[in-house]
């Protein structure tokens, strides 16, 4: 929803921006906008422009995805990471515990071994 609000909201502008070229406020601006036009049409074909947009939109798409995989494998990493630390962690709560319970032992055993004294 929020890539749609984006992808309209950057028609807006272009669509202001082109109003703006037709207006005469900046005259270097309309001046600049006329001579794309004229070139435009004299250079380009009127097929030529759906081509076009097919191309930006699979270039576009391919450097998706290129950094789709760049993300994806920066995820992986962050989750074999998260795991490892995870696994650190449990492993410390097990050293934890069996230091623990060596000690509960060794109290115990001394404390009956004052006993039978």
């Amino acid at each position: 929803m929020i890539r749609l609000k984006h992808i309209l909201l950057e028609f807006l502008e272009s669509a202001k921006f082109f109003k703006s070229c037709l207006e005469w406020d900046c005259p270097i601006r309309t001046l600049t906008g006329l001579s794309f036009v004229l070139i435009f049409i004299y250079y380009i074909e009127w097929y030529m422009l759906p081509l076009t947009l097919l191309l930006i939109m699979l270039r576009n798409f391919v450097m998706m995805s290129m950094n789709q995989n760049y993300f994806e494998q920066t995820e992986n990493d962050n989750l074999i990471a998260e795991n490892k630390f995870k696994s650190d962690k449990f492993h410390e709560k097990i050293d934890q515990t069996v230091n623990f319970l060596i000690n509960t032992l060794l109290e115990n055993s001394s404390f009956i071994d004052r006993i039978e004294k």
